[in-house]
C-alpha cells in the first residue's frame, strides 16, 4: 500500500511539473513608460482563441504543440506577433508594445446600422442583470494599494539648452533617477470589507491600513473615491466629476462604437473588443476607451476608460469583471492612473508631472449572503480607529504580491521622515484648518473671522478663538471680537460649548453676542455653511441692525434623516437710523431697543443621507433626494419680549444631472408670520442687484436689496446649466445656463401708518442667460451673464430692468 502512495505522489508531482513547464507566463508593458498594460488580448491559434492580460499587465497561458505564435494586440498599440520557438524561457517574459498614432479619419462609416450597436444594445438591455448593485446582495473583501511618483520616461525635453545648462540638467537627471529607482514619493495600503443589501443598503469599513510616514488612516478614503464601483450606472464617476457611461440608455446616439477585434475564451464564449468615444458633433462630458464584452449574458468583462477631454488632472481607469459563482458578473480588479498636469517639476533636461497609481483587488465575494438590517446605518463608509495597528498581519494576508524592495524602501524612508517631521501632527493641523480653525497651543483660532466684507460694515476685521481638546476634550470656551471700518462699531461675544457625541453631532451651546444682522433676512440650519456663488450675496448687504443676544441651543442628528437645533434666545434689537428705509416718525412707534424673546427649532431633513465616519469626525456624503429646511419660531411676551407671534419658514432644494440637459438646480422657499412685527424681523427680498455686478445663485439678480417687504412670501429659483451640451463642437469650452426666478409676497399685518411699503403680491419675474468659462485660468472660469426683469414690477426705463453679471466657476 505504501508503494502505491509513493507512486501516486510521484505521478501527481510529474504531471504538475509537466504542466508548469507548459505554462507561459509574462508581462506586457508600454515600450516607452514601462508601465504594465491591462487587458491586452492575446490570440494563440487560428480559431481566434485567446486570453487577456490582467489589470497588472500579467498573463498566463497553457501552451500546447498546436500553439506556434502569440499575437498581442491592444487598441492604440501596434500589434506584435511572438514565435513560441524564439522564446528562451517560458517564465517572466516581457513583451513591450509600441503606441501607434491613431488616425480617426481612417474610420469609414458605411450605410446601415453600425454592427457594434447590436452588441451595445444587448449590453444595455442586460445592464440591470449584470450590475451587482441592481441584481444581488453581496459582501466582499478588498485590498488596495496606491503610490505617487514621477515617471522620468515621460519627460518633455526643454529646448535650446547651452552646454553648461545641459551638464547641470544631466547631473540633476542622474540624481532624480537614482532617487526614483529606489523609492516612491508616497505609498499606502488598506484592507476593506463591504456589505451590500438590495436595494440600496451599503456599508464599507477600513479594517487595516498602512500609510507611509504616518499612522493617520484618513488618506485611505481616496482608494474608494477614485472611480465608480461599476460601469453600468447612467453616469460613471471619476473623482468628483460625472461622465456619461458608454452603456447608458441611448448611448449609441452619443458615442461612436467600433468593433476592433473578436476572440474566444476557453469556454468558447465570444468576446467582442469594442472601442468607444463621443460621436463627432456631440458635446457632453464623455469618455473614450475600450470594452471587452462577453456574450455570456452580454456582460462587460473588461473596461478601460478616460475622459475624452484633457484637463489639469487626467485620470485613466480600468475594471476587470468575472462571472462569480456562475451567476453574476462582478468587478474583481480596479485600476486608476492619475496624472496631475498642473503639478509639473523640472528634472534634468525636461519637465514631468506627478503620477498616482492605484490598484484594488476584490476577493471573498459572496452573493446573496444572510445580511441583517441592523448591520447597516446612515454611515456608508467608516475607518477603524485602530486600522493602522493591524497593518502587518492583515495586509500580508491580503497582498496579491509581496512588497517589492522599492516599496519596502519607500515605507522605511518615508516612515523615518514622517516620524522626524511629525507628519501625523501636520495632518491633524490640516484637518483642523479644513474645519475653519488654526490650532495654537490650547486654542483654535477661527480664521474665517479674520476678515470679512459687506456694504453696511465695510471691511470687518476680527479674531475668534476657542479652547481645543488639549485643555478640555468635550468642552470648549470661546470668544469673538470684530470691528467694521464703515459703521465704526465693535462686535463681540463669548460662548460655552459641550460636545456630547461626535457621531451624531450632538452639542449644547450657551452664548452671548453683540453683533449685526441683515434686516428681514432668513437663515436655516446650514446657513453658516453657504457654498457656491450664493455666498457672494453676503458681501452686498447694506441694511443691518445691531442686536444684543443671549442664546441657549441644543443640536443633534436623529432618526437617520433629521438634524435639529432647539433654541431659546432673548434679543435687544437696535434700529440703525442711517440705514432705515422709512420715516423716523414710524421708528418712534417702538421702543429702541426692541425686545424679542423667542424659542423654536431649526430642522434639516435629507432622506437617506449617507456619512463617512473617520477618527476625526463624521462627514456627509449627501443624498440624491431633495434637502428640506424648516424653521419654527414662537415669540413670547414678557418683561423681556414685546411681541407674541409665530414664524414658519421652509426651503426645499434639489440638484440633479441628466444626460441631455446637464445640471438642474431648483429651490422653493416660503415664509409666514402670524402677527405684526417690526421691519427688521419681517421678510425683505432676496435680491442681489448692485453696481458691482457679481452673480449669486438662488438670488434675484435684478431685484434691489430690501426693495420689497412682506410677512408672507413664496419664491422659486430655477437654473438649467447645459454646460457645453448645446455646442456641437467640443473645442468650444464656454458653457450656457438659463435662470428663471419667480417671487410673491404679501403684507397683511400692517398698522395704520403713512409709510408705503413695496410688496410683490402680483408676482415678480426675471429671466437670466449666463455664458460661463469665457476665460479659464487654472481652476477658475470667468464669464458674463445678463438678467431681465419683467411683469408688474418692471421699471419704466428698460435699462433699469437689465442686470449684467460676472460669473465664476470652479473647474478641474
Amino acid at each position: 500500500m505504501f508503494r502505491w502512495h509513493i507512486l501516486i505522489i510521484f505521478q501527481v508531482v510529474s504531471i504538475f511539473s509537466f504542466a508548469q513547464k507548459n505554462v507561459l507566463e509574462g508581462l506586457v508593458l508600454d515600450s516607452i513608460s514601462n508601465e504594465p498594460l491591462a487587458f491586452v488580448h492575446i490570440i494563440y491559434n487560428a480559431k481566434n482563441q485567446g486570453a487577456s492580460t490582467n489589470i497588472d499587465g500579467k498573463f498566463s497561458i497553457q501552451i500546447t504543440d498546436e500553439i506556434k505564435n502569440l499575437k498581442f494586440s491592444s487598441v492604440g498599440y501596434k500589434t506584435k506577433i511572438v514565435s513560441i520557438a524564439d522564446l528562451q524561457t517560458h517564465k517572466n517574459i516581457v513583451i513591450p508594445l509600441s503606441e501607434k498614432t491613431l488616425d480617426l479619419q481612417e474610420v469609414v462609416v458605411l450605410p446601415g446600422e453600425n454592427p457594434a450597436h447590436r452588441i451595445i444594445k444587448k449590453v444595455i438591455a442586460n445592464k440591470d442583470l449584470n450590475n451587482p448593485e441592481k441584481n444581488v446582495s453581496f459582501s466582499y473583501e478588498s485590498y488596495s494599494k496606491m503610490y505617487f511618483t514621477f515617471f522620468l520616461d515621460s519627460l518633455k525635453e526643454k529646448p535650446n539648452l547651452d552646454s553648461l545648462q545641459a551638464l547641470k540638467a544631466d547631473t540633476s537627471m542622474m540624481r532624480a533617477k537614482d532617487f526614483l529607482d529606489k523609492q516612491h514619493l508616497f505609498m499606502m495600503e488598506s484592507v476593506n470589507e463591504r456589505k451590500f443589501k438590495l436595494p440600496d443598503k451599503s456599508i464599507e469599513r477600513v479594517i487595516g491600513s498602512r500609510v507611509s510616514g504616518m499612522k493617520n488612516p484618513m488618506f485611505t478614503i481616496l482608494n474608494t473615491q477614485l472611480q465608480s464601483f461599476s460601469i453600468y450606472d447612467e453616469f460613471f464617476k471619476i473623482f468628483d466629476k460625472m461622465y456619461l457611461s458608454p452603456v447608458s440608455y441611448g448611448s449609441v446616439n452619443k458615442y461612436f462604437f467600433l468593433i476592433e477585434d473578436t476572440m474566444y475564451n476557453k469556454e468558447n464564449d465570444t468576446i467582442f473588443i469594442i472601442s468607444f468615444r463621443p460621436s463627432k458633433g456631440k458635446s457632453f462630458d464623455g469618455l473614450k476607451g475600450v470594452l471587452h464584452i462577453n456574450t455570456k449574458n452580454y456582460g462587460i468583462q473588461n473596461v478601460s476608460a478616460e475622459p475624452y477631454e484633457k484637463s489639469s488632472m487626467h485620470v485613466r481607469v480600468q475594471q476587470k469583471y468575472e462571472f462569480v459563482e456562475n451567476q453574476q458578473w462582478f468587478p474583481v480588479e480596479l485600476n486608476t492612473e492619475i496624472k496631475f498636469n498642473s503639478m509639473q517639476v523640472d528634472i534634468g533636461r525636461g519637465t514631468t508631472s506627478l503620477i498616482g497609481i492605484g490598484k484594488t483587488y476584490i476577493s471573498a465575494i459572496k452573493l446573496n449572503p444572510e445580511l441583517e438590517n441592523k448591520s447597516f446605518s446612515d454611515v456608508s463608509f467608516s475607518i477603524n480607529n485602530n486600522a493602522y495597528k493591524m497593518q502587518d498581519s492583515l495586509l500580508e494576508k491580503y497582498r496579491v504580491d509581496p512588497l517589492t524592495e522599492k516599496e519596502l524602501y519607500t515605507y522605511h524612508i518615508i516612515d523615518s521622515i514622517g516620524k522626524e517631521e511629525k507628519f501625523d501632527t501636520k495632518i491633524k493641523l490640516m484637518e483642523t484648518m479644513m474645519r475653519g480653525y488654526i490650532p495654537f497651543k490650547i486654542f483654535n483660532l477661527d480664521y474665517t473671522k479674520f476678515i470679512d466684507y459687506n456694504y453696511f460694515e465695510g471691511y470687518r476685521l476680527g479674531i475668534g478663538l476657542e479652547t481645543n481638546e488639549k485643555l478640555f476634550k468635550n468642552l470648549s470656551i470661546g470668544g469673538l471680537y470684530a470691528y467694521g471700518f464703515t459703521d465704526k462699531k465693535s462686535k463681540y461675544g463669548t460662548h460655552l460649548k459641550i460636545n456630547l457625541s461626535k457621531r451624531y453631532k450632538t452639542e449644547i451651546k450657551l452664548s452671548y453676542n453683540f453683533d449685526a444682522d441683515e434686516s428681514g433676512g432668513v437663515s436655516f440650519y446650514d446657513n453658516l455653511q453657504l457654498t457656491g456663488t450664493e455666498l457672494f450675496r453676503t458681501y452686498l448687504i447694506d441694511d443691518m441692525y445691531y442686536f444684543n443676544q443671549y442664546k441657549f441651543q441644543f443640536q443633534t442628528r436623529f432618526l437617520r434623516h433629521f438634524s435639529a437645533r432647539l433654541f431659546a434666545q432673548q434679543r435687544d434689537i437696535y434700529i440703525t437710523d442711517d440705514y432705515y428705509p422709512f420715516t423716523i416718525a414710524f421708528v418712534t412707534d417702538f421702543l429702541n431697543p426692541i425686545q424679542i424673546l423667542e424659542t423654536g427649532v431649526n430642522l434639516r431633513f435629507l432622506y437617506k443621507e449617507k456619512f463617512i465616519e473617520t477618527p476625526s469626525g463624521i462627514f456627509s456624503e449627501g443624498s440624491k433626494y431633495p434637502m428640506l429646511y424648516v424653521n419654527l419660531t414662537k415669540g413670547l411676551t414678557s418683561d423681556y419680549g414685546s411681541f407674541d407671534y409665530v414664524k414658519v419658514e421652509a426651503q426645499l432644494s434639489k440638484m440633479f444631472t441628466t444626460k441631455f440637459l446637464g445640471k438642474t438646480m431648483m429651490r422653493l422657499s416660503a415664509g409666514y408670520i402670524s402677527d405684526y412685527l417690526p421691519y427688521q424681523l419681517r421678510y425683505t427680498s432676496y435680491g442681489s442687484y448692485r453696481k458691482f455686478p457679481i452673480d449669486a445663485e438662488y438670488t434675484f439678480g435684478t431685484m434691489r436689496l430690501g426693495e420689497f417687504i412682506s410677512d408672507k412670501f413664496v419664491s422659486f429659483n430655477f437654473k438649467q446649466d447645459f454646460g457645453n451640451l448645446l455646442f456641437g463642437n467640443k473645442k468650444i469650452k464656454q458653457e450656457i445656463a438659463i435662470v428663471q426666478n419667480i417671487g410673491y409676497g404679501w403684507l397683511t399685518n400692517q398698522p395704520s401708518s403713512t409709510v408705503n411699503f413695496k410688496t410683490m403680491e402680483k408676482g415678480y419675474f426675471e429671466t437670466g442667460l449666463l455664458l460661463k468659462n469665457i476665460i479659464r485660468l487654472q481652476f477658475m472660469g470667468y464669464g458674463l451673464g445678463v438678467y431681465y426683469r419683467y411683469g408688474e414690477y418692471a421699471f419704466d426705463n428698460t435699462l433699469d430692468n437689465v442686470a449684467f453679471k460676472l460669473t465664476f466657476t470652479f473647474a478641474m
